[in-house]
């Protein structure tokens, strides 16, 4: 039995457009939650496989809040940081059926579903079954939100110039298998 092709696609191929912000919305010393941004995740496979996916963050070090699930947006005025996002994975279906999530250590030998969760650094991701295992089949579908925030004035060292980009990048590998 050879291994099924999966083809994943991204609302936007991906990117979430934060849009302009003023310098003027930036508080001098607390963060400030931006607007959510959902777009959705789908998988289209040749043949039932059980699916997941893990997160690197391509601008680890600049988020303004350390956590695994913040992923960060980029550095200003020299080391100042622009803030971060959280990304929350939810809404999931497995061949047009309600599904569940969940987020476990790399290698867990058990799961435990829910409907929604925020994607960690080191972590899988995946589809799940309402039993607390992974779910199996061929067309994958779930919402992936940004939820975007801004850091202090205080935290990026500074005002930033005009134009400056809110520089988030994530790599998502997807897993699939028998």
């Amino acid at each position: 039995m050879a291994i099924p092709s999966c083809e994943v696609s991204l609302t936007n191929n991906g990117v979430y457009n934060l849009g302009k912000i003023a310098s003027g919305a930036i508080d001098p010393t607390k963060t400030k939650l931006l607007k959510e941004i959902n777009g959705e995740v789908t998988v289209m496979c040749e043949a039932d496989t059980f699916l997941n996916f893990s997160a690197v963050d391509n601008r680890e070090g600049t988020a303004s809040s350390i956590g695994n699930t913040h992923f960060g947006l980029g550095n200003v005025n020299g080391a100042g940081k622009l803030g971060f996002y959280k990304m929350k994975f939810f809404g999931a279906t497995v061949d047009r059926v309600a599904a569940a999530v969940y987020s476990e250590n790399k290698g867990s030998a058990s799961i435990e579903a829910t409907n929604g969760v925020y994607v960690e650094k080191g972590k899988v991701t995946g589809w799940a079954t309402r039993e607390d295992a992974q779910a199996s089949g061929k067309f994958f579908q779930a919402y992936l939100a940004v939820e975007p925030v801004l850091a202090s004035l205080q935290d990026m060292g500074g005002t930033p110039a005009e134009g400056t980009k809110l520089d988030g990048s994530a790599t998502l590998s997807f897993s699939y298998a028998l």
